[in-house]
């Protein structure tokens, strides 16, 4: 089972943010014959339906100039993180559109001019109210609390903490990061009882996950489980019934809000979650390890991806074991090891000590590679540390001038692979890109530790996608 490639395109995301709103400040019921207006949805109040705990909105969100959708967000996520859009495909004008439950039953959404661009078809039914759950779930229900209709039977990239994911169902990444239109990625349920990934573009369609050209069986999933009903709980584990299972990075905590996320791309989350656990590994050589384990030979022919994309750090016929109090002081090295291009500076010095720091350098340099999509050694024509040097200014002069568009376009253009063609987290490469020129500074002292570098990259994972985890 490609276990990593599901976590890269499935983001499971933690949202630690949980500010709920007094009773008074919001509705979470629109009763027959209410609407809510998007001329008004900045404001809040009457025209935004807020779940009792705080935690979940619906109302009309923004994506473009002068277009809306209707939608359920994180209240108390930084971007307003979307959790379901009723009308992705058809946005409505951002004056004179409302969302009402009509007397006759039905939750429409009507453009400006009064089209209905998107209704839950409950016309003729006895519906008496729309409520917000604390769950997420936008609900029509009678008076008597049956559920006539509900947002949870209808996701669109995003699926949250206790949703089923059924045969019925599928998700569809967005376009594009910040566009809601419906991309080119499915998650599934196929005839044979298995969730697939699937890209359906505009020239080709295939399945991509799990190995289309394994049996079920060898990838470790069951197609004898009918069922087809997936999801996952609180704690952040994913199960299915054909046997798919996975979890977020702090799986078992359930005082955080979570949800999965099928991403729009995540060739960036791909690169940080492989850097995360190159780093993990390294860190607990330098800091869990009985003795002190100095790899000296950190470069990408030593990292092997195995079929779940899971990295593999190997070769330690270089390797420097040293006490545990030994750490801080290093080691005096008699000959240069290692390979040209991934050497801290310091191993080329007769007599200076050695100390973790290297590794560190040579991960820095893996780290840069990861982004470039070509050796250093080629991009940098020898010399890294000039290379380094502009960077660094660079970055520090976009970050005086608070820009984070031109900081983005000068990553995207200068330094970023050219096959992404855009297509990444900006933010995160830029927070990867400082955290590889830290690691390949000239000065050993002034490089972090491999521990500080596993926790940041851990957070950027984390964070990940919406910057996504991933």
């Amino acid at each position: 089972m490609n276990r990593f490639h599901v976590l890269h395109i499935l983001q499971a995301i933690t949202i630690l943010s949980r500010i709920p709103l007094s009773a008074g400040d919001h509705r979470s019921i629109l009763w027959r014959g209410d609407s809510i207006a998007v001329s008004n949805a900045a404001g809040g109040g009457e025209h935004v339906l807020v779940s009792p705990s705080g935690e979940f909105s619906c109302g009309f969100y923004k994506v473009a100039t002068n277009a809306y959708t209707f939608a359920v967000w994180f209240t108390s996520s930084a971007d307003a993180t979307v959790a379901w859009m009723a009308n992705r495909d058809a946005p409505v004008n951002g004056v004179g559109s409302r969302a009402e439950l009509r007397k006759d039953g039905s939750l429409v959404l009507q453009d400006y001019d009064g089209h209905v661009v998107w209704s839950t078809n409950t016309t003729g039914t006895t519906a008496d109210r729309v409520n917000l759950l604390d769950t997420g779930n936008l609900v029509v229900s009678d008076a008597g609390g049956d559920t006539l209709w509900q947002s949870f039977d209808w996701p669109t990239d995003t699926l949250l903490a206790g949703q089923p994911m059924t045969r019925y169902r599928q998700l569809v990444s967005a376009s594009a990061r910040g566009l809601p239109y419906s991309g080119y990625y499915k998650f599934y349920f196929d005839s044979n009882n298995i969730l697939n990934l699937m890209y359906d573009g505009p020239e080709i369609s295939s399945n991509y996950w799990p190995d289309p050209f394994n049996k079920w069986w060898e990838n470790n999933r069951t197609a004898f489980n009918s069922s087809r009903l997936g999801g996952f709980d609180t704690r952040g584990v994913f199960t299915a019934s054909d046997q798919l299972q996975f979890n977020a990075s702090d799986a078992g905590d359930v005082r955080v809000l979570r949800r999965l996320t099928l991403d729009y791309d995540g060739n960036v989350g791909v690169a940080v979650a492989i850097a995360v656990r190159v780093a993990k590994a390294l860190a607990y050589l330098h800091h869990e390890c009985l003795e002190w384990i100095m790899h000296r030979d950190v470069k990408p022919e030593n990292i092997l991806l195995d079929t779940d994309f899971e990295p593999k750090v190997t070769d330690f016929g270089l390797v420097k074991l040293l006490a545990r109090d030994a750490t801080a002081t290093g080691t005096h090295l008699s000959r240069v090891q290692g390979t040209r291009g991934y050497i801290a500076p310091e191993c080329w010095m007769v007599g200076r000590p050695v100390t973790g720091k290297a590794d560190v350098y040579s991960f820095g340099v893996v780290l840069l590679e990861l982004l470039r999509g070509q050796r250093v050694c080629d991009w940098a024509a020898g010399d890294l540390q000039q290379l380094a040097s502009w960077i660094k200014e660079r970055l520090k002069r976009d970050g005086d001038d608070d820009d984070g568009g031109e900081v983005s376009a000068w990553v995207e253009e200068e330094v970023m692979d050219a096959r992404l063609r855009g297509d990444f987290s900006h933010v995160q490469a830029v927070a990867m890109l400082e955290l590889a020129i830290s690691c390949v500074d000239g000065e050993p002292n002034r490089r972090p530790s491999m521990n500080a570098v596993a926790q940041k990259l851990i957070s950027l994972h984390d964070r990940g996608s919406s910057m996504r985890f991933a």
